[in-house]
């Protein structure tokens, strides 16, 4: 699968065909959408800084969730692990941050952060997913 996108909409084509399977907008615009290497997940970041978790049916694309505030300023980047075990993300507060992938928590998902002493602006996991 192929995925494409403009300002709002996020376009999934088939492989060899090229046509479309799937296609899901939003109000704000998207900077980044990337699929979890395992799992039919779909995670979106967009320009109002929100990270959304988006499923892929059998026919359709649905949000499943959508997380606010996960840092104070905008969000970065983000990674999901090789393993579908974290989600990393970098903010303009100059901390990364490692989530459970399934953000399990209460009322905000548990979460480790880490000082970086300067501004990041991208996540670049190695092949294992635990070094940076």
């Amino acid at each position: 699968m192929l995925v494409q996108y403009n300002p709002n909409t996020i376009r999934i084509l088939k492989t060899g065909t090229w046509t479309p399977c799937y296609s899901i907008s939003f109000e704000e615009e998207i900077v980044k959408a990337t699929f979890s290497p395992i799992k039919r997940d779909l995670f979106i970041l967009t320009s109002k800084s929100q990270l959304k978790k988006c499923r892929l049916q059998e026919n359709s694309i649905t949000m499943e969730r959508e997380y606010w505030t996960l840092h104070n300023g905008m969000i970065t980047d983000f990674q999901i692990s090789k393993n579908a075990s974290y989600i990393f993300t970098v903010g303009e507060d100059n901390l990364l941050k490692v989530w459970d992938y399934f953000m399990r928590g209460k009322l905000m998902p548990a979460f480790q952060a880490f000082t970086t002493g300067g501004k990041i602006r991208d996540v670049v996991l190695s092949n294992d997913s635990f070094n940076f």
